[in-house]
């Protein structure tokens, strides 16, 4: 829980695109044959996530998000979409952060993770990946 209560960046607008880092373990099984984000990629109090836009000012590709985590994935979801479920979005820029870096700040119930997970959009890779390949018997 954090130490002190963090108040919502105004000047950041609700149709900013956040960028969450996803590791391996937190993308599962999902419907048709391809896997899902699972909702533990979003229950951390202190979110932490890339505003797309520093990114773009600073001349990264969103792929500079996972340069030091070259086996995970990349989603995206939107300032608007945090803030409906009671979220405050704030910068978090000074180092040793990334300088693009953010908070999403707040508790998350098991809903809330949930939306966060099913709204958000795949970006590296660009969709969901396809589940293994199950062998048939006698295949």
């Amino acid at each position: 829980m954090p130490d002190h209560y963090v108040a919502d960046d105004p000047a950041i607008l609700d149709d900013e695109l956040l960028l969450r880092r996803l590791r391996p373990d937190w993308i599962v099984p999902g419907d048709r044959g391809r896997m899902r984000i699972a909702s533990a990629a979003f229950k951390n109090e202190e979110l932490s996530v890339l505003f797309r836009s520093l990114l773009i000012q600073q001349r990264r590709p969103d792929s500079d998000a996972l340069r030091e985590h070259p086996d995970d994935s990349l989603c995206s979801f939107t300032v608007g979409l945090a803030r409906s479920l009671g979220q405050r979005v704030v910068y978090d820029t000074e180092p040793p952060n990334d300088p693009a870096h953010g908070l999403v700040v707040g508790k998350k119930r098991q809903s809330d993770a949930n939306r966060l997970a099913r709204e958000a959009k795949w970006v590296i890779p660009p969709e969901p990946p396809v589940l293994p390949d199950q062998k048939q018997p006698g295949n």
